[in-house]
């Protein structure tokens, strides 16, 4: 269990990993707080509009979902990349690689689950065009 000091500077520990939610405005602040990285796209992409438009409702909505997911979880590379800035300015050497490690595996399944994600487009989209064809699960 974490320390009490620990849960007072990040309260969150102590909430249910599967059911807390934000609301979209309070998600928002948040990701707000921290600037965005020059050049770098937080927002899913569009599935390729002919392929869009072979959608059922359901796979529409399936897609719809997929992409807010993928767009919430680029929203936690957001602060990440702050805290590396800040990290960077006041770890001593010596420590840099362990944390700089962390925070690398941490983007690592950040970005392997947008990857997966991604994976979940392309079969829907595979899915629309010649619903007889199944991709491998890569995993």
């Amino acid at each position: 269990t974490p320390s009490p000091t620990l849960i007072q500077l990040m309260p969150t520990l102590e909430q249910a990993t599967f059911t807390s939610t934000l609301a979209a405005e309070e998600r928002i602040q948040v990701i707000e707080r921290y600037p965005s990285l020059y050049g770098f796209t937080y927002k899913a992409p569009a599935p390729v509009p002919e392929v869009a438009r072979l959608f059922t409702k359901r796979q529409a909505a399936e897609d719809a979902s997929l992409r807010n997911f993928q767009y919430n979880l680029s929203a936690i590379l957001r602060p990440l990349d702050v805290l590396d800035h800040m990290l960077l300015s006041i770890l001593q050497p010596d420590q840099l690689e362990r944390f700089f490690g962390t925070l690398n595996d941490i983007c690592t399944l950040i970005l392997h689950t947008e990857g997966t994600i991604n994976q979940a487009h392309n079969q829907l989209a595979l899915r629309a065009v010649n619903p007889s064809i199944r991709q491998q699960p890569t995993d």
